[in-house]
């Protein structure tokens, strides 16, 4: 299976249920737990803490200078470098994008490629066990009502064919072409 092509399609069902396709990104500010006082930015709904750990845990992602910034921080960097346009950016693709490419690479690793659960641990926590994951995924409502939401958009994208792997016309249908 091309891994790439499964990242996409799961950051596109992410980003369905989490910001309505990237429309709504203004999330709450969260109350309770380690995230507590701080809110999720961009399309994915990435915390300052899971930007941090995904920081700390890819050296070679881009943008490690706000691993050592205030929650507050991040979140403006975020949304700043998402609003950037790609060509004065530091980076051509988002920090956005780049560190929630590594986290669904790393959640799809983590619940050894089972869809449900890797999109599920989007919402449940990233580092959930895969036995634990699977317990949470038959007994939590509000985790199957977010794993049925993205998983529709996860294999409608995973049907589509990319437009990269489509061969170039031979000259001769160019020029047959009516």
């Amino acid at each position: 299976m091309d891994r790439t092509k499964q990242i996409k399609a799961m950051l596109e069902a992410i980003k369905s249920v989490e910001s309505s396709g990237g429309k709504n990104i203004d999330h709450p500010v969260i109350d309770t737990g380690v995230n507590a006082g701080s809110r999720a930015v961009g399309q994915y709904a990435l915390t300052p803490n899971t930007i941090r750990e995904m920081l700390n845990r890819y050296p070679d992602l881009p943008y490690q200078d706000l691993k050592e910034k205030e929650n507050p921080d991040i979140e403006k960097a975020v949304l700043q470098d998402r609003d950037t346009p790609p060509l004065i950016r530091r980076e051509p693709a988002s920090m956005e994008d780049n560190v929630a490419s590594k986290m669904a690479d790393y959640a799809i690793n983590r619940q050894h490629g089972y869809m449900p659960a890797a999109i599920g641990s989007w919402n449940a926590g990233h580092n959930t066990d895969p036995e634990k994951m699977t317990d949470m995924l038959d007994k939590e409502q509000y985790l199957q009502d977010y794993v049925n939401k993205a998983m529709p958009v996860y294999e409608d994208k995973m049907k589509e064919g990319d437009e990269d792997d489509k061969p170039f016309p031979k000259l001769q249908d160019l020029l047959n072409y009516k």
